[in-house]
């Protein structure tokens, strides 16, 4: 019988690790936040209605795009074929990154648009397989570099570093592709060059990977598909988080493919202003990340899942009142998104870490990504179903202007609503109470907030090399 476990190359941490390695992580983070905004959702959100794109097409590109989860079951099967972390995700992880730049090419080829059209999304969902085939392995790498009880504060160090390049480079980006599109017009050649440049940052996020050090560490041998799924259903408390986890991709995935079209067709909002809503959602981001960290470690997951998922549940309600000429629930959302959202995916990563069982680890993981993706691909084609199906009627009732996009952001809100009473009843050993969370959060957040940047760069920080004695 094989055994359960296999070990990696390498014996013992060679000098400065695994500090080495974390700080090269927060730089490998920093090139993937400019990479994303050179190949951000408005910039191909704005390439495929170039293209032609109607509704059906863009649900169908968010469809595909968490459907390619898929490719995390993969991953994790490889990891245990081959024993390893690293090598599984330097190379699918590169050739994910290079799909951007070939779909750079499709403005010159002499193809129709509808073939342009399909060949472009085809080249994302290529993408985003390739991308899911790497994540399990890299959160399977990061676990073994960061010590368990620091997650939350490192994440979070981590998690504001990359916010802050990725705010300045939204913005940046999303001001050259305005300028290019007012001079060179709407058509697909003035977003092509900015994925052509993506590979640039591909390039060096791959360099970085190869520089960082793959730790000693215990890597499940593989796992036939069908063993993968009963070892992640056979634990009780992973089986309801994953049961929680695709529930709230699905309600989310309804509205969240359409936020960025909303901006464009019908808030008339130009690229450079769109990249202001990232801004102010990065910008608060980083005031958050390390207060959430440190309240996740101190409290627990679960409770700040709760708390947070409670916050974001009504987000979506906000862009009912914005009008052409009054965005100011935009900028809401925007503050808002930036100050809890963060503090929900820190909780709910850290969380799937904490309750999937050591022995099968990154099989459940990947067994997880493909529910949620899956839940969150049915959601999309059925948002852009009623999206189709609603059309361009308008109807206003009070203040709101209703369009399409409406329905499915009301739809969203009340199914987060509905899930809050699953995400209170997780399980999570130690967890403080929602309302202990909630009287620390507003009673010490200052402090909080300082402690977690301290204790993320005390855990990166370069250590000094004392001189022996004599």
């Amino acid at each position: 019988m094989e055994p359960p476990f296999r070990g990696s190359n390498h014996a013992t941490p060679p000098p400065g690790e695994p500090s080495r390695s974390l700080r090269l992580s927060i730089a490998e983070g920093c090139s993937s936040a400019v990479f994303g905004a050179l190949t951000g959702e408005a910039l191909v959100i704005a390439f495929l209605l170039a293209l032609g794109a109607g509704d059906l097409h863009i649900g169908l590109y968010s469809a595909l795009g968490t459907l390619a989860t898929a490719g995390g079951v993969l991953g994790a099967r490889a990891t245990g074929a081959i024993g390893r972390w690293k090598p599984l995700v330097i190379g699918p992880s590169l050739a994910s990154r290079l799909c951007p730049a070939a779909a750079a090419l499709l403005p010159w080829l002499p193809l129709s648009s509808e073939t342009r059209l399909w060949a472009f999304l085809g080249l994302m969902f290529a993408s985003s397989l390739l991308v899911n085939f790497a994540a399990n392995p890299w959160i399977s790498w990061m676990a073994a570099l960061v010590p368990a009880d620091r997650r939350g504060r490192y994440f979070a160090l981590r998690n504001s570093c990359v916010n802050a390049v990725g705010m300045i480079a939204t913005y940046t980006v999303g001001w050259l592709a305005t300028e290019a599109r007012r001079r060179w017009g709407t058509g697909p050649e003035a977003i092509a060059p900015f994925f052509a440049v993506s590979a640039v940052f591909a390039l060096f996020t791959t360099t970085v990977y190869v520089r960082q050090w793959e730790p000693p560490g215990r890597v499940e041998a593989a796992l036939p598909l069908h063993g993968m799924w009963a070892a992640a259903w056979r634990a009780p408390a992973f089986r309801r988080l994953m049961v929680f986890s695709a529930a709230w991709s699905f309600v989310c995935g309804i509205a969240g493919p359409f936020f960025a079209p909303h901006m464009q067709r019908h808030l008339h909002m130009p690229l450079r202003t769109i990249a202001l809503y990232s801004i102010l959602a990065g910008v608060t981001g980083i005031v958050a990340q390390p207060l959430w960290g440190r309240v996740s470690d101190r409290v627990g997951h679960r409770p700040t899942l709760v708390l947070t998922g409670a916050s974001v549940t009504w987000l979506p309600l906000l862009w009912l009142f914005a009008a052409p000429r009054r965005l100011w629930p935009i900028w809401l959302d925007a503050a808002l998104t930036g100050l809890v959202w963060p503090g929900f995916h820190l909780a709910h990563f850290n969380l799937a870490l904490s309750v999937a069982p050591e022995l099968h680890r990154t099989a459940c993981l990947a067994v997880r990504g493909l529910a949620t993706g899956l839940g969150q691909s049915i959601a999309a084609l059925a948002g852009g179903l009623v999206a189709h199906a609603i059309g361009e009627v308008r109807w206003t009732v009070g203040p709101v202007h209703w369009v399409n996009y409406h329905v499915l952001f009301v739809a969203s809100a009340l199914g987060r609503l509905a899930l809050l009473p699953l995400a209170a009843h997780l399980p999570e050993e130690g967890a403080w109470s929602v309302t202990s969370l909630a009287r620390v959060a507003l009673t010490r957040a200052t402090r909080l907030f300082a402690d977690g940047l301290e204790a993320g760069w005390t855990l990166v920080r370069p250590r000094r090399r004392h001189a022996p004695p004599g």
